[in-house]
């Protein structure tokens, strides 16, 4: 084989396997992100249920370190009450997407996901439920925001 042959053959080779490498890592991304959002959906709904059950402490409680930093658990109870209250019973709920971020406006760089519901409450049939969650620093998906609209 001719020098400049062998020469543009490992140079075709280098760039098929920067082009695997590329692409296995962005699909090993991919595929820790859609794990991620798989935990964090559950996360999510799991904590609507304490809501759901009016179970406001509790919901508090398994928030993330942000949102306790930013409303103290009695305010939360009173806040969540009055909200939940004016809409009367959860009817139905859902999932409409969900999706990972590694920046939201307004807070630090880190790994977030929002999660968007439709939700239909008694006094509120066609209400939006947005939950971002955050990955505290043991690893675990935490609420850290919750918005009715």
């Amino acid at each position: 084989m001719h020098q400049s042959s062998v020469s543009r053959s490992l140079k075709i080779l280098l760039v098929v396997v920067a082009i695997l490498a590329t692409s296995n890592g962005y699909a090993a991304g991919r595929d820790n992100h859609d794990a991620s959002i798989q935990l964090a959906t559950q996360v999510s709904a799991d904590w609507l249920s304490l809501i759901d059950d009016e179970k406001y402490h509790e919901s508090w409680e398994d928030a993330s370190e942000s949102l306790q930093k930013q409303v103290s658990k009695d305010r939360w109870r009173q806040v969540m009450r009055t909200v939940r209250e004016s809409l009367g019973e959860m009817q139905s709920r859902k999932l409409v997407r969900a999706k990972f971020h590694e920046k939201l406006p307004g807070h630090p760089a880190g790994e977030y996901i929002l999660i968007h519901y439709a939700t239909s409450f008694e006094s509120k049939p066609d209400a939006s439920e947005i939950i971002t969650l955050t990955k505290e620093n043991d690893g675990s998906w935490r609420v850290s925001g919750y918005y009715v609209k």
